[in-house]
């Protein structure tokens, strides 16, 4: 594949930040719930944490705001591929799930952090996003066939299988406690999901890919 042809579909949170360790402490910061990393065996945080619905909707709206998201760490290895696929003309999309009003922070977060990028967008992965105002568009879920990417970069294990499942967009899923599906396993066998430990073997992925 010519790499000048070459987009590739980067999910934001626990993909290029640690948004779950950060989602964890503020669980047990406001609520008391304490919760290893490696027990957020699914993606219902009410469920995974153990909360109310109220509690869980006044988790996300404390989560999304700006000292919050701003104070984010990076993933280890998410610069350096990210790096590597710019010094080979790689288009960079960071497609996100956050609410539009999270853009302003999330962009300042990607600039802070030097993370290399082209496009910045939201998209509607969960059905539950509405604009903030007129001027932010939300992409839906089928208009990633339009966008012509190459390939998904993604942690959420519903949101690789609708994109390799149903839209046929290969992905490459970071191994998280979460997105340890059974739907998952026969995309896997198919190759259009490949699961990896890390960054390195993202970048390895994404540089093989378009080498064949």
């Amino acid at each position: 594949m010519p790499l000048s042809s070459a987009k590739l579909y980067i999910d934001m949170d626990d993909v290029l930040c640690e948004t779950a360790r950060a989602l964890t402490a503020l669980a047990a910061r406001e609520f008391g719930k304490t919760v290893e990393l490696e027990e957020l065996t699914t993606f219902n945080l009410e469920r995974a944490l153990d909360l109310t619905s109220e509690q869980t909707e006044l988790l996300m709206y404390k989560a999304h705001q700006p000292e919050i998201l701003g104070k984010l760490k990076p993933r280890d290895g998410a610069l350096a591929a990210l790096t590597s696929f710019v010094e080979r003309s790689i288009e960079i999309v960071v497609v996100t799930g956050r609410p539009p009003s999270s853009g302003d922070v999330s962009i300042e977060w990607l600039l802070e952090h030097r993370m290399p990028h082209d496009d910045f967008v939201h998209m509607d992965k969960y059905g539950r996003l509405e604009p903030a105002d007129s001027t932010v568009r939300v992409l839906q879920m089928h208009e990633v066939v339009e966008q012509r990417f190459t390939l998904a970069v993604e942690d959420a294990g519903e949101v690789a299988a609708t994109l390799a499942g149903q839209y046929g967009l290969p992905v490459a899923l970071l191994d998280r406690p979460w997105n340890r599906l059974e739907a998952l396993q026969d995309l896997e066998a198919d190759g259009l999901v490949t699961r990896c430990t890390g960054w390195p073997e993202v970048e390895q992925l994404v540089h093989g890919m378009l080498e064949s």
